[in-house]
Protein backbone atom coordinates (compact mmCIF):
# COMPACT_ATOMS: atom_id res chain seq x y z
CA UNK A 1 0.00 0.00 0.00
CA UNK A 2 1.91 3.41 -0.81
CA UNK A 3 1.00 6.16 1.42
CA UNK A 4 0.53 9.66 0.85
CA UNK A 5 2.92 12.04 2.61
CA UNK A 6 1.14 12.13 6.00
CA UNK A 7 -1.17 14.51 7.81
CA UNK A 8 -1.71 17.39 5.82
CA UNK A 9 -1.95 15.90 2.43
CA UNK A 10 -5.48 15.13 2.48
CA UNK A 11 -6.33 18.82 3.71
CA UNK A 12 -4.19 19.86 0.67
CA UNK A 13 -7.08 18.26 -1.40
CA UNK A 14 -10.07 19.39 0.25
CA UNK A 15 -8.60 22.76 0.45
CA UNK A 16 -7.70 22.95 -3.18
CA UNK A 17 -11.22 21.07 -4.17
CA UNK A 18 -13.19 23.78 -2.52
CA UNK A 19 -11.31 26.39 -3.97
CA UNK A 20 -11.46 25.69 -7.71
CA UNK A 21 -14.84 24.85 -8.00
CA UNK A 22 -17.27 26.93 -5.01
CA UNK A 23 -14.89 29.83 -7.05
CA UNK A 24 -13.11 31.31 -4.62
CA UNK A 25 -12.04 34.10 -6.79
CA UNK A 26 -10.27 37.51 -5.92
CA UNK A 27 -12.90 40.04 -7.25
CA UNK A 28 -10.45 41.79 -9.48
CA UNK A 29 -9.64 38.39 -11.23
CA UNK A 30 -13.31 38.31 -12.45
CA UNK A 31 -13.18 41.82 -13.35
CA UNK A 32 -11.10 41.17 -16.07
CA UNK A 33 -12.23 44.13 -18.20
CA UNK A 34 -14.80 41.95 -20.06
CA UNK A 35 -17.05 43.98 -18.64
CA UNK A 36 -17.82 41.29 -15.52
CA UNK A 37 -17.96 41.39 -11.94
CA UNK A 38 -17.87 38.85 -9.16
CA UNK A 39 -21.90 39.33 -8.48
CA UNK A 40 -22.45 38.70 -12.20
CA UNK A 41 -20.93 35.33 -12.00
CA UNK A 42 -23.84 33.51 -10.40
CA UNK A 43 -22.24 32.72 -7.44
CA UNK A 44 -20.92 34.64 -4.43
CA UNK A 45 -17.49 34.96 -4.80
CA UNK A 46 -14.95 35.34 -1.92
CA UNK A 47 -11.62 36.88 -1.93
CA UNK A 48 -8.65 34.41 -2.78
CA UNK A 49 -5.40 34.06 -1.04
CA UNK A 50 -1.85 34.07 -2.76
CA UNK A 51 0.46 32.86 0.12
CA UNK A 52 0.24 29.57 2.39
CA UNK A 53 -0.85 31.85 5.16
CA UNK A 54 -2.84 34.89 4.58
CA UNK A 55 -5.79 36.75 6.18
CA UNK A 56 -8.00 38.54 3.15
CA UNK A 57 -10.90 40.37 4.62
CA UNK A 58 -12.01 37.92 7.23
CA UNK A 59 -11.12 35.23 4.86
CA UNK A 60 -8.46 32.77 5.47
CA UNK A 61 -7.36 29.89 3.30
CA UNK A 62 -4.43 27.70 3.95
CA UNK A 63 -2.96 25.62 1.31
CA UNK A 64 -0.71 22.94 3.51
CA UNK A 65 2.31 22.34 1.22
CA UNK A 66 0.84 23.97 -1.69
CA UNK A 67 0.50 27.31 -3.22
CA UNK A 68 -1.61 27.81 -6.11
CA UNK A 69 -0.27 31.58 -8.09
CA UNK A 70 -2.64 33.99 -7.30
CA UNK A 71 -2.95 37.76 -8.49
CA UNK A 72 -1.51 39.57 -5.62
CA UNK A 73 -1.36 43.34 -5.04
CA UNK A 74 1.36 45.66 -3.77
CA UNK A 75 1.00 49.02 -2.65
CA UNK A 76 3.14 51.05 -1.20
CA UNK A 77 5.09 47.68 -0.55
CA UNK A 78 2.15 46.34 1.71
CA UNK A 79 1.30 42.75 0.02
CA UNK A 80 -2.56 41.83 0.24
CA UNK A 81 -4.50 38.90 -2.19
CA UNK A 82 -7.93 41.10 -2.14
CA UNK A 83 -8.90 44.03 -4.72
CA UNK A 84 -10.47 46.14 -2.14
CA UNK A 85 -8.23 45.47 0.67
CA UNK A 86 -5.53 47.31 -2.29
CA UNK A 87 -8.38 50.07 -3.06
CA UNK A 88 -8.39 51.07 0.92
CA UNK A 89 -4.93 50.61 1.39
CA UNK A 90 -4.16 53.30 -2.00
CA UNK A 91 -6.79 55.33 -0.98
CA UNK A 92 -8.44 55.38 -4.08
CA UNK A 93 -5.67 56.06 -6.20
CA UNK A 94 -5.50 52.75 -8.39
CA UNK A 95 -2.01 54.19 -9.56
CA UNK A 96 -0.28 52.96 -6.45
CA UNK A 97 -1.68 49.27 -7.00
CA UNK A 98 0.79 47.18 -8.59
CA UNK A 99 0.27 43.60 -9.98
CA UNK A 100 1.97 40.84 -8.42
CA UNK A 101 2.22 37.00 -9.80
CA UNK A 102 4.22 34.29 -8.66
CA UNK A 103 6.78 37.37 -6.21
CA UNK A 104 6.72 39.22 -9.81
CA UNK A 105 5.66 42.77 -10.15
CA UNK A 106 3.13 43.17 -13.84
CA UNK A 107 2.43 46.59 -15.33
CA UNK A 108 -1.13 45.85 -15.69
CA UNK A 109 -3.59 43.86 -14.94
CA UNK A 110 -3.63 42.06 -18.62
CA UNK A 111 -0.31 41.27 -18.00
CA UNK A 112 -0.63 39.97 -14.47
CA UNK A 113 -3.49 37.31 -15.75
CA UNK A 114 -1.36 36.14 -18.46
CA UNK A 115 1.71 35.52 -16.29
CA UNK A 116 -0.75 33.76 -13.76
CA UNK A 117 -1.88 31.28 -16.40
CA UNK A 118 1.22 30.84 -17.25
CA UNK A 119 2.51 30.02 -14.00
CA UNK A 120 -0.69 27.75 -13.72
CA UNK A 121 0.56 25.68 -16.70
CA UNK A 122 3.82 25.33 -15.48
CA UNK A 123 2.61 24.27 -12.32
CA UNK A 124 -0.07 21.85 -13.90
CA UNK A 125 2.85 19.79 -15.97
CA UNK A 126 5.15 19.76 -12.66
CA UNK A 127 1.73 18.15 -10.75
CA UNK A 128 2.06 15.52 -13.44
CA UNK A 129 5.84 15.04 -13.34
CA UNK A 130 7.76 12.37 -11.28
CA UNK A 131 10.52 13.82 -8.93
CA UNK A 132 12.36 11.52 -6.74
CA UNK A 133 12.76 11.82 -2.95
CA UNK A 134 15.53 10.82 -0.84
CA UNK A 135 14.27 11.72 2.92
CA UNK A 136 13.77 15.83 2.58
CA UNK A 137 16.00 15.91 -1.13
CA UNK A 138 13.55 16.17 -3.99
CA UNK A 139 14.90 16.23 -7.27
CA UNK A 140 14.62 15.79 -10.85
CA UNK A 141 17.51 13.00 -11.39
CA UNK A 142 16.67 9.08 -10.70
CA UNK A 143 20.06 8.07 -10.56
CA UNK A 144 21.44 11.23 -8.19
CA UNK A 145 18.76 9.95 -5.97
CA UNK A 146 19.80 6.42 -6.46
CA UNK A 147 23.76 7.53 -5.48
CA UNK A 148 21.80 9.24 -2.25
CA UNK A 149 19.53 6.68 -0.78
CA UNK A 150 22.31 4.21 -1.17
CA UNK A 151 24.81 6.47 0.41
CA UNK A 152 22.06 8.02 3.24
CA UNK A 153 19.97 4.37 3.91
CA UNK A 154 16.76 6.23 3.42
CA UNK A 155 14.53 4.83 0.52
CA UNK A 156 14.07 6.08 -2.22
CA UNK A 157 10.26 7.18 -3.00
CA UNK A 158 8.69 8.43 -6.41
CA UNK A 159 6.83 11.86 -5.81
CA UNK A 160 4.08 13.25 -7.61
CA UNK A 161 2.88 16.40 -6.41
CA UNK A 162 2.63 16.24 -2.72
CA UNK A 163 2.36 12.52 -3.31
CA UNK A 164 5.00 9.80 -2.76
CA UNK A 165 4.90 5.94 -4.14
CA UNK A 166 6.87 3.46 -3.26
CA UNK A 167 8.25 2.17 -6.92
CA UNK A 168 8.60 3.57 -10.35
CA UNK A 169 5.48 1.22 -11.68
CA UNK A 170 2.85 2.63 -9.20
CA UNK A 171 3.31 6.39 -9.85
CA UNK A 172 3.75 5.70 -13.58
CA UNK A 173 0.01 4.42 -13.32
CA UNK A 174 -1.10 7.47 -11.18
CA UNK A 175 0.33 10.18 -13.33
CA UNK A 176 -1.37 8.59 -16.62
CA UNK A 177 -4.26 8.03 -14.86
CA UNK A 178 -4.62 11.77 -13.42
CA UNK A 179 -3.86 12.80 -16.93
CA UNK A 180 -6.87 11.21 -18.14
CA UNK A 181 -8.80 12.21 -15.46
CA UNK A 182 -7.30 16.37 -15.95
CA UNK A 183 -8.07 15.70 -19.60
CA UNK A 184 -11.44 15.02 -19.22
CA UNK A 185 -11.96 18.46 -17.83
CA UNK A 186 -13.23 20.88 -20.84
CA UNK A 187 -14.88 23.78 -21.41
CA UNK A 188 -18.50 23.71 -23.04
CA UNK A 189 -19.20 26.41 -25.06
CA UNK A 190 -23.04 27.85 -25.47
CA UNK A 191 -24.42 30.06 -26.85
CA UNK A 192 -28.36 30.63 -25.40
CA UNK A 193 -29.76 27.43 -25.50
CA UNK A 194 -27.58 25.72 -27.75
CA UNK A 195 -24.16 24.33 -26.42
CA UNK A 196 -21.18 23.92 -28.58
CA UNK A 197 -18.10 21.70 -28.41
CA UNK A 198 -16.39 23.72 -30.83
CA UNK A 199 -15.38 27.69 -29.32
CA UNK A 200 -15.17 27.84 -33.51
CA UNK A 201 -18.45 27.15 -33.75
CA UNK A 202 -19.88 28.50 -30.76
CA UNK A 203 -18.77 31.94 -32.01
CA UNK A 204 -19.51 31.80 -35.59
CA UNK A 205 -23.30 31.29 -34.43
CA UNK A 206 -22.62 33.35 -31.53
CA UNK A 207 -21.80 36.37 -34.13
CA UNK A 208 -24.58 35.20 -36.58
CA UNK A 209 -27.25 35.49 -33.55
CA UNK A 210 -25.91 38.48 -32.06
CA UNK A 211 -25.66 36.48 -28.60
CA UNK A 212 -22.88 36.14 -26.84
CA UNK A 213 -20.61 32.98 -26.02
CA UNK A 214 -20.77 31.61 -22.34
CA UNK A 215 -17.84 29.38 -21.14
CA UNK A 216 -18.89 26.68 -18.89
CA UNK A 217 -16.45 24.99 -16.69
CA UNK A 218 -17.97 22.10 -14.40
CA UNK A 219 -21.24 24.96 -12.99
CA UNK A 220 -19.03 28.07 -13.48
CA UNK A 221 -19.94 29.91 -16.32
CA UNK A 222 -18.47 33.47 -17.94
CA UNK A 223 -18.34 35.06 -21.59
CA UNK A 224 -14.44 35.87 -20.58
CA UNK A 225 -12.20 33.95 -22.59
CA UNK A 226 -9.16 34.68 -20.05
CA UNK A 227 -11.22 33.58 -16.81
CA UNK A 228 -12.64 30.51 -18.51
CA UNK A 229 -8.96 29.30 -19.52
CA UNK A 230 -8.12 29.78 -16.35
CA UNK A 231 -11.07 28.01 -14.66
CA UNK A 232 -10.17 25.26 -16.73
CA UNK A 233 -6.55 24.69 -15.56
CA UNK A 234 -7.35 25.27 -11.77
CA UNK A 235 -10.01 22.33 -12.54
CA UNK A 236 -7.24 20.13 -13.98
CA UNK A 237 -5.33 20.55 -11.66
CA UNK A 238 -8.48 20.00 -8.90
CA UNK A 239 -8.61 16.72 -11.04
CA UNK A 240 -5.14 15.86 -10.82
CA UNK A 241 -4.63 15.97 -7.44
CA UNK A 242 -8.19 13.73 -6.48
CA UNK A 243 -6.91 11.05 -8.59
CA UNK A 244 -3.35 11.11 -6.60
CA UNK A 245 -4.75 11.25 -3.43
CA UNK A 246 -6.19 8.22 -4.27
CA UNK A 247 -3.56 6.26 -5.79
CA UNK A 248 -1.58 7.47 -3.27
CA UNK A 249 -3.67 5.74 -0.26
CA UNK A 250 -5.06 2.88 -2.23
Amino acid sequence: MNNAKNGTRGQVLSNITAWAIVGVLCPLLLNTGCGEIAQDEKTQTKSAMCSSDVTCDGDRVRYAGVNLPRIGFDVDGQRTCCMKSAQRMAKGDPSKIAYVVAGKKCKNLEEAQAARLKVLDEYYADVLTIKYAVGDDVGACLETAKDKAKASGKPLRYRLAAFDFGNKNDADKAAAAARAAADKVTVLCAVGDKTFACPKEAAEFAKSSGKKVEYRVGEQATTCKNIAKTRLIEARITAAFEVLMKAAEG
